[in-house]
């Protein structure tokens, strides 16, 4: 049942899109970009599983716990330090560090990934992997 709800949240477009926060104001480059968190504007879907493991970067700059691509809830973001996660609901932590939070997770074919998670992935792959976070409490 649980993957059923969280591939209907992902898969059907329930996501916003990716938010870098990177904001142009014409200022020179920044060699370190702010990393991309990829937010859920609609946590609809029932979660009762736990998303586990060590958060860091993808090679494409997205965040991820383990070797899947974080969907945040609404209101998440990346501190403008770009080491610090704020998910709507729990407390903030920082990229490296262990994180045990409300989800669930699924593996959805390139095809009925939202165009944004594909970006975050690797090219060429046949899978878009995903750990959907459920607003905490």
């Amino acid at each position: 049942m649980l993957a059923a709800a969280v591939l209907v949240v992902v898969a059907v477009g329930a996501l916003s899109g990716c938010r870098d926060d990177e904001g142009a104001t014409g200022a020179a480059a920044d060699p370190s970009p702010r990393p991309t968190l990829l937010v859920n504007d609609d946590p609809g879907g029932f979660f009762e599983a736990i998303v586990s493991g060590a958060t860091g970067l993808n090679a494409q700059g997205c965040v991820t716990i383990g070797d899947r691509l974080v969907v945040a809830p609404e209101g998440s973001r990346v501190d403008d330090d770009a080491e610090t996660v704020h998910l709507t609901g729990y407390a903030p932590f920082t990229l490296g560090d262990d994180v045990e939070l409300g989800g669930g997770q699924e593996d959805l074919p390139v095809e009925d990934a939202h165009p944004e998670d594909v970006a975050c992935s690797e090219a060429g792959v046949d899978t878009v992997r995903v750990a959907v976070v459920a607003p905490g409490r």
